[in-house]
């Protein structure tokens, strides 16, 4: 399930379905503090979106200046790690069995 509230550096962004999106799988509106999913997309398209959002919300936090393509391989290759690793995320935050 999808989180409604993501926090990324000390702000609250709201996850809401949108299907008015056109070809995105999502955006991303830091003014609002709004990431929308293109509603009817898979659960895996929705993770990866997400990832792909935070990712871009972390680089406007941070200052950074990262290209479109740099995100997208980014969050690309840390879905993959995470997802062929369930027990990572447990892990580096203390809660691994």
């Amino acid at each position: 399930m999808i989180p409604a509230v993501i926090r990324v550096i000390g702000k609250d962004i709201r996850v809401l379905p949108n299907e008015k999106l056109d070809e995105k799988y999502g955006a991303l509106d830091l003014d609002a503090l709004e990431l929308s999913l293109q509603a009817g997309i898979s659960d895996q398209q929705a993770r990866e979106t997400a990832l792909h959002e935070i990712l871009h919300a972390i680089e406007h936090q941070l200052g950074l200046k990262i290209s479109e393509h740099n995100i997208r391989q980014i969050s690309i290759g840390l879905f993959a790690v995470m997802r062929d690793n369930p027990t990572l995320v447990p892990f580096l935050f203390g809660d691994a069995k």
